[in-house]
C-alpha cells in the first residue's frame, strides 16, 4: 500500500477519513494524497483563515474581479497546511503527505486522480455531512460503482488501530481470483494476515478445494459459516476473530450491490464498526 487517495470536504466526516489514513501511511509507509473538489459558482469573498475547520470551498465565494482559482488555491494550501500540522502532532510522528485542489464532477475527478497518481486504495468516509452539500452521498455511490481502484469506507469516529486482520467475503464468483490478486497487492509484505470467508445456509462449499489451491503458498486461511443470514454470518466472524477490515468483490448485482441498498447498508455499513473495502471486477 503506497498511496492512498482520501478525498476531502473539511466536513468532520472528511477530517476522521483523513486521521485514519494518516493512520494506515503510518504503519504501512504509505504516502497520503488529499483531493479538493470545489464548485464553479463563486461570485463574493468569504473565505475565513483563523482555523481551518471553518473554510468550506463548497461554499466559498470571492469577488469576480479576483482570481478565482489563484485566490482558492491560497487559501486551500493555508487550510491544509494548518490541518497537516495538527494532525502529524496528533500521531507523533511525520507521514508522506501532499494535497491538491480540483474542479469539477466530484466522482470523476476522483477517480481521474486515483488513476493519475497511481492510488492503491481511495479512502472515503461511509457517511456524509447533510449539511455540507451532501458530498459523500451520491458522489461515493457512484465512485463505488464505477471506480478502477479499491475503495475504503471508514465509520465515523473510528480510532485507527494497526491492520493485522483482513477479511475477504466471496461467494465463490470467476471474478474471486482477480479480487483476491488485488487484496494481495494491497496489502504486499505487510505481515497482515488474509482471511478468505465464505457465508453458506449448508455444509456444501463445492468451490473451496479449487480456490484454496491456487493460493496455498499465501498466508491467505480459508473459512467457511454455516448461516441463514449472509450478514449476520459474516459479523459473527469479524467478531470472533477481530477483522480489521471487510473485502467486497462488487460485479453488477450481488451482495456488494445489494449492500449499499438504504436497508442492508444500515446493517452492514453505516452502522458498522468497521471499515469495508470494495474491490470492482
Amino acid at each position: 500500500m503506497k498511496k492512498i487517495l482520501v478525498p476531502f470536504d473539511f466536513s468532520d466526516y472528511s477530517e476522521n477519513a483523513l486521521k485514519y489514513a494518516l493512520g494506515l501511511a503510518k504503519q504501512f509507509n504509505s504516502e497520503v494524497f488529499v483531493l479538493h473538489i470545489y464548485n464553479t459558482t463563486l461570485v463574493e469573498a468569504d473565505m475565513p483563515t483563523a482555523e481551518y475547520s471553518t473554510y468550506d470551498t463548497q461554499r466559498a465565494t470571492v469577488d469576480p474581479v479576483q482570481n478565482t482559482r489563484s485566490l482558492i488555491e491560497v487559501k486551500f494550501e493555508e487550510a491544509m497546511v494548518k490541518l497537516q500540522k495538527t494532525l502529524q502532532e496528533d500521531l507523533d510522528s511525520e507521514v508522506n503527505f501532499d494535497f491538491s485542489l480540483a474542479q469539477g464532477p466530484v466522482p470523476n475527478k476522483i477517480m481521474e486522480t486515483a488513476e493519475i497518481i497511481h492510488a492503491d486504495i481511495i479512502l472515503m468516509s461511509n457517511k456524509g455531512d447533510d449539511d455540507s452539500l451532501d458530498f459523500f452521498g451520491s458522489n461515493t455511490t457512484e465512485v463505488i460503482r464505477h471506480s478502477d481502484t479499491p475503495i475504503l469506507l471508514v465509520p465515523f469516529e473510528i480510532e485507527f488501530r494497526n491492520i493485522s486482520k483482513v477479511a475477504y467475503a466471496t461467494d465463490y464468483r470467476d471474478t474471486d481470483a482477480n479480487a483476491i490478486d488485488r487484496l494481495i497487492n494491497i496489502f504486499d509484505q505487510t505481515g497482515v494476515k488474509l482471511y478468505s470467508l465464505h457465508v453458506h445456509p449448508t455444509s456444501k462449499t463445492p468451490k473451496i478445494t479449487e480456490i484454496h489451491s491456487t493460493y496455498n503458498d499465501l498466508n491467505l486461511e480459508f473459512d467457511v459459516i454455516n448461516a441463514e443470514d449472509v450478514l449476520k454470518g459474516i459479523h459473527h466472524f469479524i467478531d470472533e476473530h477481530h477483522i480489521q477490515i471487510l473485502t467486497m468483490n462488487r460485479k453488477k448485482r450481488n451482495m456488494v450491490t445489494q449492500l449499499f441498498s438504504p436497508s442492508i447498508t444500515e446493517k452492514m455499513v453505516a452502522d458498522s464498526f468497521f471499515p469495508v473495502l470494495v474491490i470492482n471486477t
